[in-house]
């Protein structure tokens, strides 16, 4: 896990975990999320699963992703380190 408090956060980018062979549907203002990779089903709020959309696509910082969602940046690095623990995403070496 990445200390944070002294990283700046616009030189980290993230992205999508290897093998982790994800599929999103979206109920509502939902996000239900297939992790292939642990055979595990999330339920998540509908701009985090448009915040994996994003990545699925392309790798990108946290300040990329908040102005492309429209979430604070403190709840994008939150989501991002709590998806990295589930082995979900992961910064792009």
């Amino acid at each position: 896990m990445i200390a944070s408090e002294n990283i700046n956060t616009d030189s980290i980018v993230w992205r999508i975990a290897d093998d982790a062979q994800l599929q999103l549907r979206y109920w509502d203002d939902e996000c239900v999320l297939y992790h292939g990779a642990s055979g595990n089903t999330h339920r998540l709020p509908e701009l985090i699963g448009q915040m994996l959309e994003q990545l699925m696509h392309s790798a990108a910082s946290i300040t990329t992703l908040s102005e492309s969602i429209d979430l604070h940046e403190d709840d994008v690095k939150n989501a991002l380190h709590e998806l990295a623990g589930l082995g979900i995403t992961q910064v792009d070496q």
